[in-house]
């Protein structure tokens, strides 16, 4: 195995939440063992700030992992956790990621001083400059050490919760890669270049986002940062569960994972088209795979245009159907009106004329084509109406849909060409 997996990234994070941790080992369902060794702690007690620098055994795979909110590590842990989601996460923008502030005039305020006494500021050349102390500014020199010795195509960022975050902001800041769980939104701490880059989907193969649609965590004021993919549909969540499925454990249980560690593709659902990927965006990414996430999406697409042209198939089995039964009636009714033709007059049947036949089977419904209708032909007639139209609009969506899918393809092997140069 020569890159991180899901089932890798998810026990990572996990044991992440755990102090004094020396590697982490991952068994896969195939019986493959992979070692995680620890070879940096980072830490910050004053911000909360907890991580871990890991380095794969067999091949020197560097992880640089986050935890998230914690609330089993004492009371101070969990205010500061709790105090980097309030004032970063949804009240922060991207000043709150510089280590340095604005620089106003001095005047001595008490603000000031008591700012100046907490290390929260300091003065330079006369001015007053805010310093920030948090845990995305005191985790940047520890990253970017490894960037400059490994390399940020070499590094990838794990993190659960506000953990994810941090590996989100990260991939960003370092143009490196991250695999998050449950993770907060970070658009707002990102630069004006950087927001631009999101939306131009430039980090749609560097991060991988999974997530619960159902957690008010991952989707408060949500923006995807790169590409996010659902471990449940979002029309089965209901209404937000607030903290039910946004702890680690929902992304660790060994039945999500394939026998190579990899979320199985019945479990994941694309976060635009909510169809199933046919392997992990992960599974995709490490086997060299260029923009998976068009892959994806072709697939998914061209997977709904098979459904529809087989619901195009089955409404017209259904109108050939309804044309079939009305002939079968019809031929049954006029055999039974020819029997008891030849059987008026005749013994039993004496008092029977043929009048009396025509009388009798008109007193069931309207005669059509020599028939009584025992049911409404106009309701029978609106129905066949109905198909046909169907039909025609859904063999049309079936088209279009293909056309997509192919548009999506196209886009995929232009993107390779010139990714390839």
């Amino acid at each position: 195995m020569a890159s991180l997996t899901d089932q890798g990234a998810s026990k990572i994070a996990s044991e992440t939440y755990v102090r004094n941790t020396e590697n982490v080992r991952i068994e896969l369902p195939d019986g493959e063992k992979v070692t995680y060794n620890v070879i940096e702690t980072i830490e910050d007690k004053s911000t909360g700030l907890h991580g871990y620098v890991l380095e794969n055994e067999i091949t020197n795979e560097i992880v640089i992992s986050f935890e998230g909110t914690q609330t089993k590590n004492g009371m101070t842990q969990s205010l500061n956790d709790i105090q980097e989601d309030i004032n970063g996460i949804v009240f922060g923008d991207s000043s709150y990621t510089e280590v340095e502030g604005k620089s106003v005039k001095y005047r001595g305020s008490p603000s000031q001083d008591a700012l100046l006494a907490s290390g929260q500021a300091k003065i330079e050349n006369g001015k007053f400059i805010r310093v920030n102390k948090n845990q995305f500014t005191e985790a940047d020199p520890v990253v970017n050490k490894y960037i400059e010795e490994h390399g940020a195509e070499n590094i990838t960022f794990v993190g659960h919760s506000l953990g994810g975050a941090l590996a989100e902001y990260f991939a960003v800041k370092y143009d490196s890669h991250a695999v998050s769980f449950a993770a907060p939104d970070i658009y707002n701490l990102l630069t004006k270049d950087q927001k631009q880059m999101v939306n131009n989907g430039d980090f749609k193969d560097n991060i991988i986002s999974y997530a619960y649609p159902d957690d008010l965590v991952s989707w408060y004021d949500h923006n995807s940062i790169g590409s996010t993919y659902f471990l449940a549909h979002p029309g089965d969540a209901g209404n937000i569960k607030w903290f039910n499925n946004h702890g680690i454990n929902n992304y660790t249980a060994n039945k999500m994972f394939d026998k190579d560690g990899y979320f199985i593709p019945d479990l994941l659902f694309d976060e635009t088209l909510f169809g199933h990927p046919e392997k992990s965006p992960l599974a995709m990414k490490n086997d060299g795979m260029e923009n998976f996430n068009i892959a994806i999406k072709t697939f998914i697409m061209i997977a709904f245009s098979k459904q529809v042209e087989n619901n195009a198939n089955l409404v017209e089995n259904t109108e050939k159907a309804l044309g079939q039964f009305l002939e079968y009636y019809e031929g049954v009714m006029l055999e039974m009106k020819r029997k008891y033709y030849n059987l008026a007059g005749s013994e039993g049947y004496d008092l029977l004329g043929a009048t009396d036949v025509d009388d009798i089977l008109s007193e069931f419904g309207t005669i059509e084509n020599g028939v009584p209708i025992i049911f409404n032909i106009h309701q029978y007639e609106e129905i066949l109406k109905v198909i046909k139209e169907l039909q025609t609009d859904t063999d049309e969506i079936a088209f279009h849909m293909n056309q997509m899918g192919d548009e999506f393809e196209e886009t995929d092997i232009l993107l390779a060409e010139w990714l390839a140069y």
